[in-house]
């Protein structure tokens, strides 16, 4: 059980090469999924000062509204004009949080899927900020039969982002 998440939520892998970082958790409103990202672009610290998710309602025929509210897990003297912006394709939501990682989390992508008939996108192989190759993931167990579809964010920041992890919701149609 994840306090303050939907019923049967779970998380995904947790992503977290260093060990700082105070712990936030964060979620979309009930019936809602993460369907964008926005990530700084800049590279000059060894860790992503800015990270922010989009949330769209899943509607109860599997389509995907737009988007509706946006999180912030970590905004370090980050400028709204830093930010890059990754939206899953029309109709689609996150299946992964996708990390390039080092001693930090220096980057991140989103894998999306297409809820009903279920159909996964490509993997994400660059992060969405300053475009560093993804090599770790936070994902989510989707199939045709019991599609999960990320509605948080489990994180741990200070000045920059330490560790990410999916929180899982699963969906029926």
């Amino acid at each position: 059980l994840i306090p303050g998440a939907a019923s049967g939520s779970y998380y995904g892998a947790l992503v977290r090469p260093s060990s700082g970082g105070t712990q936030t958790q964060l979620f979309c409103k009930s019936g809602y999924v993460i369907s964008g990202i926005q990530v700084s672009r800049r590279s000059d610290q060894p860790f992503s000062q800015g990270f922010r998710f989009n949330c769209s309602p899943m509607n109860s025929d599997g389509t995907v509204g737009a988007v509706q509210e946006t999180r912030e897990i970590v905004n370090v003297s980050t400028l709204s004009t830093d930010y890059n912006n990754f939206s899953c394709p029309s109709g689609q939501a996150a299946i992964s949080l996708d990390a390039s990682t080092a001693n930090y989390v220096r980057d991140v992508g989103i894998t999306c899927a297409k809820p009903a008939p279920y159909s996964s996108g490509a993997q994400t192989i660059l992060g969405a900020g300053p475009g560093f190759p993804v090599n770790d993931a936070s994902s989510c167990s989707s199939s045709s039969k019991n599609t999960a579809f990320v509605t948080g964010v489990n994180a741990y920041a200070a000045a920059g982002l330490d560790g990410l992890q999916a929180i899982c919701t699963p969906f029926k149609f």
